[in-house]
């Protein structure tokens, strides 16, 4: 599983924070965090978690 699957399903299925998943996945930097989502979904953690929660 890659971090950007981890992390998104830390936030779908444990309701935890877009921090907490990146703390969790084990990113220091939350603009790294952000970044490398944004390139592995097309999207950020946010919009994403907006989106699988309609």
């Amino acid at each position: 599983m890659e971090v950007p699957d981890c992390s998104s399903q830390m936030m779908e299925e444990e309701n935890l924070s877009v921090k907490e998943a990146a703390l969790a996945a084990g990113y220091q930097n939350l603009n790294h965090f952000y970044k490398y989502f944004n390139q592995y979904t097309g999207m950020t953690p946010a919009a994403y978690i907006k989106q699988r929660r309609q």
